[in-house]
């Protein structure tokens, strides 16, 4: 549950407060489901890293986790891992079936999935501690380094602008912020879906890289938008603020100075980007409502607690419940490394329960953003799954619940080809070898009562730390895995036995690697023959 706190602070001006959903339900109308044909790249698209011309520049030496919070090792080691470029991906130009195979293409990735790897996600880094120079600095992932923007210590001044600030100022904010055009050129007002589920794989990657580190990573969602990027100097309408993150780590601390408040921020001139991004407020009016919408702080007129997610309650005496083996362990972290998007479909072959239960577990295990708890589970969201090739589990949609059971659907197991035929072909090959497909599934109006658009915002970041929490233990379990966001369809609701209201939000595929495939995956505890 957020907790609302009233404070006196900085105000930058905005938009008069819509009436709260109605931003949602347009999108939702018209923006939420994949488009049939990308967008043509006729479109100027953006740069696909944004640089500063006069900021003062502060390399990154060579990434070390286990390093202090705050020195230069450890928050090189966190923004490599989370957007840095250290990786080569291989791809197949094309896969449909009964297709001439094309070439294989190797091209720079980064560690965490994107759409159509466009990358829209910026990161802002605020200090002043633990040796960590003051200052707002921008990262700049081309050349693994820091540009500063402004001087002074940004962080109070962060804080000013959540709606539920930590109680103990943090050592390290890091702000997520999406260019909306750099995807939006292609897939259209839907690209602000894909950033906010981009931006809840951060978080989730995040935390697994802090896993087993005294450092607490504590993701906030609800803020004040148009104050935070007033304080990082973005241009309104061209990038918006997505979540702010809190680091913080034990040990001694340096006595807080006082800090400058937002206003004398603001006013103090900050380095001017190169080509900055266009504003979409014209070409993108449904992205650009949402965002406006879900930004604004409080959430909606409600003053009640969140309702309760989709995954909660005991499965009801006439719907069936598999109980699955005990999960395999599994430790996120150890698959960073190895993750990367399946480019060649899976084998179809079977996997074990106990490797399928631990991937859902590990699904379902996180909670990004400003709740008590961090243990409990999405708090917006419920996990779903389609069983296509498991032992001993019979084929089927089923929730997963918190008891770690799987409870059948309400509908009869009809097979793939409704979704299938619903889906583009590559999809199609890929889910008639997949093993099962993770889904996080939610009712995007159902909070709005007391959360405002913003509960729409918060339950697609959730979905993406969902989806992005399971393709990390399939990776630590030696499994491939791919985000296919055209499978969240009609057919595949049906499927799952949604009630009403309720729709998939995301979809990962999960399966063996093929032996087609160039990419090798390190294996984990389950090794496929």
């Amino acid at each position: 549950m957020i907790v609302r706190t009233a404070r006196p602070v900085a105000r930058a001006s905005r938009p008069a407060r819509p009436p709260a959903g109605e931003a949602t339900r347009r999108f939702l109308a018209e923006a939420d489901r994949p488009p049939a044909v990308p967008r043509p790249w006729t479109a100027k698209a953006t740069g696909a890293f944004k640089r500063y011309a006069d900021a003062e520049r502060l390399n990154l030496p060579d990434d070390r986790g286990d390093a202090p919070l705050g020195s230069g090792p450890f928050v090189g080691h966190l923004l490599r891992h989370l957007l840095g470029i250290g990786r080569c991906g291989w791809a197949y130009d094309l896969l449909v079936p009964g297709a001439r195979p094309g070439p294989v293409v190797v091209a720079p990735q980064r560690p965490v999935p994107s759409e159509g790897e466009l990358y829209p996600i910026e990161a802002y880094v605020a200090g002043g501690s633990r040796g960590f120079p003051d200052g707002l600095h921008h990262y700049d992932r081309a050349h693994h380094a820091l540009q500063r923007l402004r001087p002074g210590d940004h962080r109070a001044a962060l804080l000013e602008a959540l709606t539920a600030p930590p109680a103990e100022p943090p050592d390290l904010v890091i702000v997520l912020t999406a260019v909306f055009w750099r995807s939006g050129v292609k897939y259209g007002d839907f690209a602000y879906k894909l950033q906010c589920q981009e931006t809840g794989a951060l978080v989730a990657q995040s935390l697994a890289l802090t896993e087993d580190l005294d450092v607490s990573v504590r993701p906030y969602l609800d803020f004040d938008g148009a104050l935070v990027e007033a304080l990082l100097a973005l241009t309104r309408g061209a990038e918006g603020a997505l979540a702010v993150l809190c680091l913080t780590g034990s040990g001694a601390r340096e006595p807080a100075a006082t800090a400058p408040g937002a206003s004398e921020l603001i006013a103090r001139r900050a380095a001017k980007a190169i080509d900055p991004p266009p504003s979409v407020t014209a070409s993108l009016p449904l992205l650009t409502a949402l965002h406006a919408a879900a930004t604004i702080p409080g959430g909606g007129p409600g003053s009640g607690g969140n309702p309760e997610p989709a995954r909660a309650g005991p499965p009801p005496d006439d719907d069936p419940a598999v109980r699955l083996p005990e999960p395999v362990p599994v430790r996120l972290r150890a698959g960073v490394a190895h993750r990367r998007s399946a480019p060649a479909g899976f084998a179809p072959a079977p996997i074990p329960a106990e490797v399928f239960a631990g991937i859902l577990a590990a699904a379902a295990g996180g909670r990004p953003g400003e709740r008590d708890s961090t243990s409990e589970g999405p708090a917006t969201c419920g996990v779903w799954a389609l069983a296509l090739r498991v032992d001993g589990v019979r084929p089927g949609g089923y929730r997963y619940d918190p008891e770690g059971r799987l409870v059948g659907a309400a509908v009869p197991w009809r097979g793939l080809d409704e979704i299938a035929a619903k889906v583009w072909p590559s999809t199609a090959l890929a889910l008639r070898e997949a093993a099962a497909v993770i889904l996080p599934v939610g009712d995007p109006l159902g909070g709005v009562a007391t959360s405002g658009d913003l509960w729409y915002r918060l339950q697609l970041t959730e979905s993406g730390a969902v989806v992005h929490r399971a393709a990390l233990a399939a990776a630590a379990l030696g499994l491939a895995s791919r985000i296919h966001s055209d499978v969240c369809c009609g057919p595949t609701d049906s499927a799952l036995g949604l009630r009403p209201g309720h729709r998939s939000l995301s979809a990962l595929l999960v399966g063996v690697t093929p032996r087609r495939t160039p990419v090798r995956f390190v294996p984990g505890r389950y090794r496929p023959d």
